[in-house]
């Protein structure tokens, strides 16, 4: 797989551009992952222009997470995941 990094910050992983900051502080970094069983097996058909499975998915998500923590030691960052039907706090 291969990680590009622009002059403007711009990471491109996996098709997707991610938009990170260099500056010389610290960052945090958020993300939320679509778990829908459903969806990723729509993805993942041959049928599809771009078939995607989860698990080379996840392969590619997770050397960006790592290289965004690799990159500087106070970084930190939080992983969620959305399941259909399910929310933090019933109403």
């Amino acid at each position: 797989m291969r990680v590009r990094i622009s002059a403007k910050g711009i990471v491109h992983v996996c098709g997707v551009d991610w938009l990170v900051n260099l500056m010389d502080g610290s960052s945090h970094l958020s993300l939320i992952i679509d778990l829908s069983p459903s969806q990723w097996h729509l993805s993942a058909q041959p049928s599809n222009p771009h078939p995607l499975s989860f698990q080379i998915f996840l392969s590619h998500v997770l050397t960006f997470l790592n290289s965004h923590i690799a990159s500087k030691h106070e970084n930190t960052l939080a992983v969620f995941g959305a399941l259909p039907g399910k929310r933090w706090a019933e109403q």
